[in-house]
């Protein structure tokens, strides 16, 4: 097989399965799933959207290297994935806290899907460029080891 193809079918398979992934860590952070202290329970982590705008996703262009990095850049965005306690207090004099809301988790924990979701892209792609078939075809890589998002 041309390696230069196969090469070519795998960064198409990472670009879309990168872009899956951003699509579903925009779903997690919309989803009325996490639990809140106060008000509507449970609830999405959207607030002013600010948040979910800030959102990028930068895929490693270097050939044969699968790497992709999510980032949110609202300066909030660490104490509402990872939880905080915050300087101010409430009335009686107790730290106001922030529950954590860790979205990245929520799409980074089923790996076999992951796997699937990836195997999909990888087989789509290779039949666009002719190599299709299940026998003596083309074998998707294995994931990158898990690392959390960036």
């Amino acid at each position: 097989m041309d390696e230069k193809l196969l090469r070519e079918v795998v960064q198409e398979a990472w670009g879309r399965f990168s872009a899956h992934v951003d699509s579903e860590l925009t779903r997690h952070i919309t989803e009325p799933k996490w639990p809140w202290p106060r008000g509507e329970n449970p609830r999405d982590i959207v607030d002013t959207g600010d948040l979910r705008a800030s959102q990028t996703m930068a895929i490693d262009p270097r050939p044969g290297v699968m790497v992709t990095k999510y980032r949110w850049s609202a300066p909030y965005a660490p104490a509402v994935h990872d939880g905080a306690v915050f300087k101010a207090t409430d009335a009686e004099g107790n730290p106001r806290t922030m529950t954590a809301r860790p979205w990245t988790r929520e799409v980074i924990k089923d790996r076999a899907k992951l796997q699937r979701v990836f195997k999909l892209h990888f087989t789509l792609s290779a039949k666009r460029r002719g190599l299709g078939g299940n026998r003596g075809g083309a074998q998707p890589p294995a994931l990158p080891p898990a690392g959390g998002a960036s």
